[in-house]
């Protein structure tokens, strides 16, 4: 997970990117310290028979793509944006 726009120090850059697939979906928590009203912002995605994925409301969102047991995408918070990319063990 890497920061694409935002004040560095204080976006939780820190945060590992890490999500379990179940049932072809999967939650994540972006925790955004920086925004004292709204510390964190939970996705839940369900991931589509193409592979791809769209989470969130407003101006906070989640999407990409998981296929193969790779997946990377975009999440967007309210102060901050990250890209990331994971890979896994097993398919999606």
């Amino acid at each position: 997970m890497q920061l694409a726009s935002g004040p560095p120090g204080s976006c939780g850059t820190s945060d590992i990117f890490t999500v379990t697939v179940q049932n072809s979906g999967f939650r994540f928590v972006l925790n955004q310290p920086q925004v004292p009203w709204q510390p964190q912002r939970v996705f839940t995605a369900t991931i589509a028979p193409d592979g791809s994925f769209n989470a969130g409301t407003g101006i906070a969102y989640m999407r990409g793509t998981a296929s193969q047991g790779h997946m990377q995408g975009q999440i967007v918070g309210d102060a901050c944006q990250f890209q990331f990319e994971a890979d896994s063990d097993g398919t999606f």
